[in-house]
């Protein structure tokens, strides 16, 4: 989103702040600007989960024991 130190725009929309990107991608689409873009890489770290399924007479028990 950098053009040079003191002034930042993004590639395709030349949008200034957040807002003006979303107005510009509201009215036009990403297929008109497809020879436009680049392929990235990037690292997305997240925390492992784990699910648990419970019946619904122990997930009320949990539940009402954590309200109170």
């Amino acid at each position: 989103m950098k053009k040079n130190k003191d002034e930042q725009v993004t590639s395709i929309s030349k949008a200034k702040t957040l807002e003006e990107i979303t107005d510009f991608w509201d009215t036009h689409s990403l297929d008109d600007h497809w020879d436009e873009t680049h392929e990235v890489n990037f690292e997305v770290r997240m925390q492992r989960r784990c699910r648990v399924t419970l019946t619904p007479e122990i997930y009320e028990k949990i539940e009402s024991a954590a309200g109170s």
